[in-house]
C-alpha cells in the first residue's frame, strides 16, 4: 500500500485523512520535527497544508525537493479552509511552490465550495491517484540511463546505452 503524508495542522489534514484513508497508508503530522522524521523513501507523496507549523509550507517543500531519497517524491501544496482566501492566492501559492521544486497546489477550499465534501473527497482520490500513476511512470522513465552500459565484442570497450536520438557527449 502506498504511504502518503499528510502535513499541517489538524483542521488542514482532517478533510484529506478522511478521503484517503481507505485506500492509502497515510502519515500523519503536524510540526515539522514529527514530519522530518517520518520523511524518507517510502513515502510515495507528501500533501502539505499551507499553514503547515506556522508557515513551513515551502521550507518544508524545499526539504523535500532537494533530499537525495526524496526528491522523486510528489509535493502539493493544500489550501482546505477559506474559499475566498484560496481563489485570490492559489496563483501565487502554485508560484511559490513550483519555485521550491514541489508540483503545485490543490485548492480543496474552492473544490468544496463549488462540488460539495463528498463530490470533492471523491475528485481528491482520483486526483491523488493519477499524480501517484504519473509519479510512478516519470521515476520509471527517468532512470539513470547513461550510467548503463553494455559490452561490445571488445572486453576493453562499453558502448553507452542512450534513448534513442541522444549522441554521446
Amino acid at each position: 500500500m502506498q504511504r502518503i503524508l499528510l502535513a499541517g495542522r489538524e483542521e488542514e489534514i482532517a478533510f484529506p485523512l478522511n478521503a484517503l484513508r481507505n485506500d492509502f497508508e497515510l502519515v500523519t503530522c503536524t510540526d515539522w520535527h514529527s514530519a522530518q522524521a517520518e520523511l524518507d523513501g517510502s513515502i510515495s507523496l507528501v500533501l502539505c497544508g499551507a499553514h503547515f507549523d506556522e508557515g513551513h509550507l515551502y521550507d518544508f517543500a524545499r526539504q523535500v525537493k532537494i533530499g537525495y531519497h526524496t526528491t522523486h517524491i510528489p509535493f502539493y501544496g493544500i489550501v482546505v479552509n477559506g474559499a475566498d482566501f484560496s481563489h485570490r492566492f492559489m496563483p501565487v501559492i502554485r508560484a511559490a511552490l513550483k519555485v521550491m521544486g514541489a508540483q503545485g497546489a490543490l485548492n480543496l477550499a474552492g473544490l468544496r465550495e463549488e462540488c460539495g465534501d463528498r463530490q470533492a473527497s471523491a475528485m481528491l482520490l482520483t486526483a491523488v491517484e493519477g499524480i501517484l500513476m504519473e509519479a510512478a511512470s516519470e521515476r520509471y522513465v527517468h532512470l539513470p540511463l547513461r550510467r548503463l552500459s553494455v559490452r561490445t565484442a571488445s572486453p576493453h570497450r562499453h558502448a553507452d546505452v542512450r534513448p534513442p536520438g541522444r549522441k554521446r557527449a
